[in-house]
């Protein structure tokens, strides 16, 4: 094969392989996230009540609880705690797997690491270097969740290229692999497929009120009380 077509052999693995592997950490991640979200929303539904019981509640809190009582929702006191419960309860259940999965997981750094090396070896790059880019930008992804899309792929670029420097001993080749394996990681698994909760996070812009509000709107949309 030429350069040319082991690069373009290397892309398109990696954009599908770096897909695969999100896909695959989604689905651990996700029954803890879901148990995470209905504990934030029915902790959110019986603060607004106990304001509204002891007169504190605005006119905009006020308007939130109405629409968590609307009809069909099957909110009350009761069913709040005992939602705050099973949440509580799916978290615990699925906490090792998140913890595994999770954006800087032991296991997704070993699938990507892997994955790099892979992409690496078929662009005819030192394997080691697209191992250690792809592993070393996801270890740290946790760190840079609550930055824009582009300072994210900047991020996994600058960090995944000095991974690969010194994994393939400061060589071009290896700097070039670390940075392409990072930054394809970054593009084809943390940013095709952001949890609720991360996206919550980033809107809410460190805004308790607005991050509780968009909790809300979340549940609403999963139906997180359905079932109670």
């Amino acid at each position: 094969k030429t350069v040319q077509e082991q690069q373009e052999l290397a892309t398109v693995f990696g954009q599908e392989a770096f897909f695969i592997v999100g896909e695959i950490a989604r689905a651990k991640t996700r029954p803890y996230e879901l148990g995470q979200l209905q504990k934030q929303y029915a902790e959110r539904y019986l603060e607004l009540k106990g304001r509204e019981g002891r007169g504190e509640a605005n006119t905009g809190e006020l308007a939130e609880l109405r629409r968590m009582e609307a009809p069909g929702s099957g909110l009350s006191p009761e069913n709040a705690k005992a939602l705050v419960a099973r949440g509580e309860a799916e978290m615990a259940k699925g906490r090792a797997d998140y913890e595994a999965w999770k954006e800087g997981g032991s296991s997704k750094v070993v699938l990507h690491a892997l994955v790099g090396a892979i992409q690496a070896s078929f662009g005819g790059a030192p394997a080691a270097a697209g191992a250690a880019g792809a592993g070393v930008a996801e270890s740290v992804r946790g760190m840079t969740e609550g930055l824009s899309p582009e300072l994210q792929q900047w991020a996994s670029v600058v960090i995944g290229g000095a991974a690969g420097a010194i994994a393939g001993g400061g060589s071009s080749a290896g700097v070039t692999a670390g940075a392409a394996s990072g930054l394809t990681g970054e593009q084809f698994n943390r940013q095709l497929h952001p949890s609720e909760v991360s996206r919550i996070r980033t809107l809410s812009q460190g805004d308790p009120l607005k991050e509780a509000r968009l909790t809300a709107a979340a549940c609403y949309l999963i139906k997180c009380s359905a079932g109670i």
